[in-house]
């Protein structure tokens, strides 16, 4: 059974450290766990058919009444090159091929604004440290933020951070973080470390600095690993627990000051092992836990003194998970929580005792828990209804419950905003919970280590930049994710409820779309947004100007989704002002609302209507108070032509669709207020209309109301028109704007507010989609991450920025 699971914690008195841990049984595998151990069963559905469950905190757990599920294992069956046989369940873990050590290739996926954030779910597990934080998503993937001072982010040339940078290109299962340091386990299951260097504590090396993965010798079979303040340990080949670095409190296992190659510890058939400020702890798979190291806070929890061996915690609890703090640790037991070690700062959660020399507990918590982590002065437990409470003291937040420190569990409320966690992990003072869908950090935040895209400390648990959308739309003054999952999120002005989340404010982050769970395509207007079903049905949301929602009535405005009357078996959506139309699956066009022409002849249609004259067609676009459909090749558009955005060689308006002239080859357009483009089969980039600020990119200021070629795009395979600018991307995933940048939206800090020779989008790689609004743009990678610039007045961009000249990323989508 593969079972991944994981921990951290933190810090000694003077020196602030972190310590973390992750533990894994090798292959077949049944189930994953992410690295607070929740496990999944290899279908996605519930505990093992034994009845075993995966690890809780830091460890393998035994009780299947702390499972929790993470979504379908299958990713990590295939990172693994194994079938996942739901038969095995092997106790003792199987050593791997030893003469195959880890990818320590010094190359990196990517490096500073250019990365992508780390996609928050599944996760294998989760590593924090003083000033660092690292991830490890369900592909094996590792990804790191936060300071690289020393080389923490385990990538050579990368500035400090608040953007996740990949780690190398290797498949990895478990991370740990220390204070400036990290180690993780190989797929291979070799153990490889990177960051200080000075005391051992990442291995052998010459320098003071290791800024790249090298691999730690004689750890084959790797099932564990923990990083402490200066010393790291891992269990490795059938139970036994190795640990190098500083020793000088005889944290290594043996009375040695220092070694940088890995001290074997009298230990025998261990199965996690977590690492403390100068100390360390490991959990035996018969649940007793044994600690060795500096004990002057009782951090031992054998009632005696600092020990250079291993010494037996003195309890008679059979322990699950394990988790080690700068000088305190608490363990998880079907009883409840339980804690030793220092407590003057509440962290034991007992509020009356400052040491504890011996386990002490249940510790009073509001439910029982799953998971514990535990920071420098601080404790945070996972609870089983996915909910995390934390206690103790850590400045700026890192209890996730605003200001103000809890000296007990029952004096705290629950982290803010976390309600479906699966795992937690904390570091010096800044603590993380995950869902399968979510990466949430909260508290200090100095050096970017919340992974959030800003470097300001967060009370509340704020999200990591996510990944995870596989389609966007934007409207005039806000913007839309649809994810995976069907879901939907939107961002920006609300005024008319185009947020769709049952009221009218703003947001400059993604709120969900209540209750749309089954989304297969989404558009967006100026006041209004839509999304088609997988049934073929339709919903919009926002503004019902001139019926546009297409209900049937002239209602007020929409705040949370409606159904479309009329046509059910719909492919597109393509929003406008006054109106709205859909693709049918039938190649068909219906819009309701109102498609006004100068004489004022038209009239609201209100529900969903056919356009006469329109067959065959591949794709339908809109703007203000015009559409557009690709049909064949050619573009037809009727409605408002003031700008002669129709290309039809003039400015008539016309109430059936128009011909563009003089082209017959377009494969993709887009339509904005007063200007259009298209991109022919060749991949040469047309557009017509309105130029007065260079966005047709002919490189003049002039106006054309028939199409004229864009200069210097061949190869263009996207697109995206705004109000005034436009922007195109080509099959290797770079992006071009050109036009006006008044307000940020060609994405380059360039100094002239007009550009008439299109200029590369900043910081980006891997576009998949570009979109644009009135005065912003976003592009989605192919890794799903969501980046926006431009105006964001109402919070379009999605990062709480009001005026953004080059790309960010949008933070928080559900």
């Amino acid at each position: 059974m593969i079972l991944v699971c994981f921990r951290q914690g933190r810090l000694a008195a003077t020196l602030f450290v972190a310590a973390a841990v992750a533990c894994k049984t090798p292959p077949p595998p049944t189930a994953f766990a992410t690295s607070d151990g929740a496990a999944s069963d290899a279908a996605g559905g519930g505990p093992d058919a034994d009845g075993t469950a995966g690890a809780t905190g830091d460890i393998a757990v035994a009780d299947p009444d702390t499972v929790s599920v993470n979504g379908p294992a299958d990713a990590h069956a295939d990172m693994l090159d194994v079938a996942a046989d739901a038969t095995a369940a092997p106790d003792v873990p199987v050593a791997p091929d030893a003469t195959t050590p880890p990818d320590t290739a010094p190359d990196t996926a990517c490096s500073g604004d250019a990365c992508p954030p780390a996609p928050q779910g599944p996760l294998f597990g989760v590593g924090l440290g003083s000033h660092h934080s690292c991830a490890v998503r369900a592909d094996g993937t590792l990804w790191c933020w936060g300071s690289n001072e020393r080389g923490a982010l385990g990538s050579a040339g990368v500035p400090t951070t608040p953007k996740p940078v990949q780690v190398g290109k290797s498949k990895w299962l478990a991370v740990a973080a220390g204070a400036d340091h990290s180690c993780a386990i190989a797929a291979d299951q070799g153990v490889a470390c990177w960051g200080l260097a000075e005391l051992g504590q990442s291995g052998p090396s010459k320098d003071s600095e290791i800024f790249t993965p090298t691999a730690v010798s004689g750890l084959s079979g790797a099932v564990s690993i923990a990083a402490g303040e200066r010393h790291s340990c891992a269990v490795h080949g059938g139970g036994k627990v190795s640990c190098w670095g500083h020793g000088v409190e005889g944290q290594l296992g043996k009375d040695i000051a220092s070694s940088s190659t890995p001290v074997l510890v009298a230990l025998a058939d261990a199965k996690a092992v977590v690492a403390g400020a100068y100390h360390s702890c490991a959990l035996l798979t018969d649940g007793t836990v044994w600690c060795w190291g500096s004990n002057g806070e009782g951090q031992l929890g054998n009632g005696g003194q600092q020990a250079s061996g291993p010494v037996k915690a003195d309890t008679e609890v059979v322990f699950s998970a394990l988790a080690a703090g700068g000088n305190h640790v608490c363990g998880v037991a079907a009883t409840g929580l339980y804690c030793w070690g220092e407590g003057d700062d509440g962290q034991l959660g007992n509020p009356t005792q400052s040491v504890q020399v011996v386990p002490w507990g249940p510790v009073k918590l509001a439910a029982k828990p799953k998971a514990v982590a535990a920071g420098a002065q601080s404790t945070c437990a996972l609870l089983v209804d996915g909910k995390v409470q934390c206690w103790g003291d850590a400045p700026y937040g890192g209890l996730g419950q605003g200001p103000g420190i809890a000296k007990s569990p029952t004096a705290g409320t629950p982290a803010i905003g976390v309600s479906d966690g699966v795992g937690v992990a904390c570091g010096l003072s800044h603590c993380c919970s995950w869902s399968a869908t979510k990466l949430w950090c909260w508290g200090w935040n100095a050096r970017g280590q919340l992974g959030n895209g800003t470097m300001g400390a967060s009370f509340a648990p704020s999200p990591v930049a996510v990944t995870g959308a596989v389609e966007l739309a934007a409207g005039m003054l806000h913007t839309c994710a649809r994810l995976a999952s069907g879901k939907v999120a939107c961002w920006g002005g609300g005024a008319y409820g185009q947020l769709g989340q049952g009221g009218q404010a703003p947001s400059e982050k993604p709120v969900e779309v209540s209750g749309l769970v089954d989304a297969v395509s989404i558009g967006a207007g100026q006041v209004r947004s839509c999304a088609v079903r997988k049934d073929g049905s339709a919903q919009c949301w926002g503004s019902n100007v001139d019926s546009a929602l297409g209900t049937g009535a002239p209602d007020a405005a929409a705040l949370v989704p409606v159904t479309v009357m009329g046509n059910k078996a719909l492919a597109l959506p393509a929003v406008g002002h006054v109106f709205t139309c859909f693709l049918a699956q039938d190649a068909t066009v219906w819009c309701a609302g109102k498609l006004p022409t100068d004489e004022g002849q038209s009239s609201p249609n209100l529900v969903l209507t056919k356009v006469v004259g329109l067959s065959n067609v591949d794709a339908v676009v809109a703007s203000d108070e015009h559409a557009c459909a690709l049909v064949d090749g050619d573009m037809q558009c009727w409605g408002e032509n003031g700008f002669a955005q129709f290309g039809t060689g003039n400015t008539d308006p016309s109430e059936v669709p128009k011909k563009v002239v003089g082209k017959a080859d377009f494969v993709l357009v887009a339509t904005a207020t007063d200007h259009s483009c298209g991109v022919t089969g060749g991949k040469s980039a047309w557009c017509w209309g309105a130029g007065a600020f260079g966005q047709l990119a002919t490189g003049k200021l002039d106006d054309s109301a028939v199409p004229v070629a864009a200069a210097g795009l061949a190869g263009a395979t996207k697109l995206a028109v705004g109000y005034r600018f436009t922007c195109f991307g080509d099959a290797a995933g770079s992006l071009k704007c050109v036009g006006t940048n008044a307000t940020g939206q060609l994405g380059a800090d360039v100094p002239d507010t007009t550009k008439l020779v299109p200029v590369v989008v900043q910081g980006l790689t891997g576009v998949k989609q570009v979109v644009a609004g009135h005065s912003h743009a976003c592009a989605l990678s192919a890794t799903g991450q969501v980046s926006c610039w431009g105006a964001s007045d109402e919070g379009a961009v999605g990062n709480g920025k009001a005026l953004v000249f080059t790309p960010v990323v949008a933070l928080g989508l559900p």
